[in-house]
């Protein structure tokens, strides 16, 4: 690669060769293939021919799962509806605070303490991405909450619908004992 690098630098081509030896860096499209590339949407509001779609409906209609597989599909598709009825069912942060998710293989890393001070009721998690997942907040806010020493605060829907319940969250990290 440095040998042809050394003859891109060497000569003087009138036309058109990349600058550099193994990079795109300096190619220039054409003026047809930029027209050709402009309004291009990857087959968006492509219409198949009569034909193609015949084919394409006798490929899908003939498809035969075995039975293994159908219990597979099956048992996925229930794994994926109970998993979005426990979402819904879960959505409040009360709620993910107080469950944390002990199935988990333990991992080493750091284990974060979520302190709520007004209740006094603490909470471990395994790690600062189950953490944040449980307070609906991204890694990079709760570890600046942890790094800031700052108190940490939820504006959750009072549970009788008067407005709003602010809990304030002091969050430590201890390290594991793996």
């Amino acid at each position: 690669m440095q040998r042809e690098q050394y003859y891109l630098d060497l000569f003087d081509f009138d036309y058109n060769i990349l600058e550099k030896a193994n990079s795109s860096l300096g190619y220039k499209h054409t003026s047809e293939t930029i027209s050709k590339m402009k309004g291009r949407k990857n087959l968006l509001g492509y219409k198949h021919t009569e034909e193609t779609l015949a084919k394409l409906r006798e490929n899908q209609t003939n498809k035969n799962h075995s039975v293994e597989n159908k219990d597979k599909m099956r048992t996925v598709w229930a794994e994926r509806k109970l998993n979005s009825s426990l979402n819904l069912n879960d959505s409040t942060q009360e709620n993910n605070l107080l469950t944390p998710n002990k199935e988990r293989k333990k991992i080493k890393g750091k284990i974060v303490v979520v302190n709520n001070i007004e209740t006094n009721v603490s909470t471990e998690y395994i790690s600062i991405s189950e953490a944040a997942l449980a307070l609906n907040v991204t890694r990079t806010t709760l570890r600046s909450y942890i790094k800031n020493k700052t108190v940490f605060n939820i504006l959750k829907q009072d549970p009788s619908g008067n407005g709003t319940i602010k809990d304030k969250f002091l969050i430590t990290v201890k390290e594991s004992s793996a």
